[in-house]
């Protein structure tokens, strides 16, 4: 483990070291394959370090040998898992264990979708009876599926190279052009709607299942009991602050946890809900190079580490990626954000894969991120999807928004831009973020991560889910642990007095 990036904060990493700690990235078991899968017939996938597994006469599953598989079977279907689930309510059930429950709770697959709703983590799941198979994920589709057709066939890979690779597609000319566009401008670029940088090829979303044998995608969620009924503020609060305490226990039996602090909501909500499991974890803060000591990002949790008595530890981000390992991020998955390869790269210098990487991802769906871009989110269309996603200038983007747009009654209720959120947002950013993380973590947990927990906070007043100030949050904090409130959450830094002044003018000549 590096001692040079592993530091109080007292005794910050110093950047020189950097070189020596990554000299041989050979001992990095990360690739094309790590946490990879590709359901294929009627051959397995000729990967290095990969576990196979036969699911019927037909279907063949190659995963990374890093990759948890896990299978139950009764008399009326199987359950194949890719990933780990987590459950709030029993943290003490291995992923076996969570299988079986949901086997012996659930008749039919439509029974079994349903009750995954209470279940957390980052998972794929693969139904089968004899007459079907049938395919969903996390929430939050974080275990990405990238699916296509070839030759009467389904594929499906984790990411869209291994795919292509696998199912020998080609690459998509309007895709391309809109990639090299994208990037110019937003360096954390994702793909709209179900696209794909291949022909034919498509990811599957949130809230969707795919007929691995026809290749039908169906939309399962909103459905008509979807919207719950306006709830109270307590009782949401006690079910939320239940759900995320109960999820990080669950984690923690498995694996030592790292959690990322900062000024923001989301850790700040977190570091509450961790409190039975506070001691077996670690809490750190990410420092990029350009990161200011007095920056709210540093300062706060420095300053609320010390107050709450726990071990913090710094991690500098250095102002170069290694070049070795630059390289095993790039071949990990297609076309890696570059922006984060020198912080993962510290990341895995700091915990050798020995920690899973918690992250508050998946809540800014609660707090309603496009409702003040929009004044009547009523009357969305495609185009305006592009605009607030920066994709304005791209017919590719609104042609793809255009195809996932979901109607009125498909809608159920939910409003429009949440449900963008959630299914473009983080079922295709985030969920692209993840497999770039896995170069540098054991895996990744995203606590927000169950379906009645979000849904729950949905059914909030939305006075209390205002996105600078999010009443909800403040009562799950002081219900799990009122002191992370003593300091400030994403402080507003102060004006210059100068600044002030010519505000006061403008006023005045209004």
């Amino acid at each position: 483990m590096s001692s040079a990036l592993r530091t109080n904060d007292a005794n910050t990493a110093d950047s020189s070291a950097l070189s020596a700690e990554s000299r041989d990235w050979a001992l990095l078991n990360a690739g094309p394959a790590r946490r990879a899968q590709v359901l294929q017939p009627p051959e397995y996938l000729g990967l290095p370090d990969c576990q196979h597994l036969a699911l019927g006469d037909t279907l063949r599953l190659s995963a990374h040998e890093d990759l948890q598989v896990t299978q139950a079977e009764s008399q009326r279907c199987r359950l194949t898992m890719l990933g780990f689930m987590l459950s709030w309510s029993h943290p003490e059930r291995s992923n076996k264990a969570i299988l079986e429950a949901l086997m012996a709770d659930a008749d039919g697959f439509e029974a079994t979708v349903a009750a995954t709703n209470e279940i957390g983590g980052r998972w794929v799941l693969i139904y089968q009876t004899g007459s079907e198979v049938r395919l969903i994920h996390d929430a939050g589709g974080l275990r990405q599926v990238c699916y296509a057709e070839r030759g009467g066939t389904v594929w499906c890979a984790s990411q869209p190279a291994l795919l292509a690779g696998a199912a020998t597609l080609v690459p998509d000319a309007d895709a391309r052009r809109f990639l090299i566009a994208q990037s110019e401008t937003d360096p954390e670029y994702w793909w709209p709607g179900d696209s794909l940088p291949y022909l034919g090829a498509r990811a599957l979303l949130p809230n969707h299942s795919l007929d691995v044998q026809s290749g039908d995608v169906h939309r399962f969620w909103p459905n008509a009991d979807a919207l719950t009924d306006r709830k109270d503020l307590g009782e949401i609060r006690d079910l939320a602050a239940r759900r995320l305490s109960g999820v990080l226990q669950a984690a923690a039996a498995r694996s030592p946890l790292a959690l990322g602090l900062s000024a923001g909501w989301d850790s700040r909500v977190l570091l509450a809900a961790c409190r039975p499991v506070i001691d077996d974890m670690t809490i750190y803060t990410a420092r990029p190079p350009t990161m200011p000591a007095s920056h709210c990002d540093f300062d706060i949790p420095c300053q609320l580490s010390k107050k709450l008595d726990l071990t913090h530890e710094i991690i500098d981000h250095p102002d170069t990626v290694d070049p070795g390992f630059e390289a095993i991020f790039n071949s990990h998955t297609y076309k890696a954000h570059q922006r984060f390869a020198a912080g993962l790269q510290a990341e895995y210098l700091a915990f050798r894969y020995s920690k899973l990487a918690v992250i508050g991802n998946f809540s800014e769906v609660v707090r309603m991120p496009y409702r003040h871009l929009i004044q009547d989110g009523s009357d969305v269309e495609a185009a305006d999807l592009a605009r607030i996603a920066g994709m304005s200038d791209s017919p590719f983007a609104k042609r793809a928004f255009e195809s996932w747009m979901p109607s009125e009654s498909d809608r159920h209720g939910y409003d429009v831009l949440d449900l963008f959120y959630w299914e473009q947002r983080i079922g295709r950013w985030l969920a692209a973020n993840c497999i770039e993380f896995d170069v540098g973590w054991q895996d990744v947990l995203v606590p927000f991560n169950i379906r009645s927990l979000i849904v729950d906070l949905l059914a909030c007043d939305e006075k209390h889910r205002d996105k600078n100030h999010p009443a909800v949050y403040v009562e799950i904090m002081k219900s799990l642990w009122p002191d992370v409130l003593d300091l400030p959450i994403n402080p507003r830094p102060r004006r210059s007095l100068l600044s002030r002044l010519e505000s006061r003018v403008r006023r005045l000549f209004r």
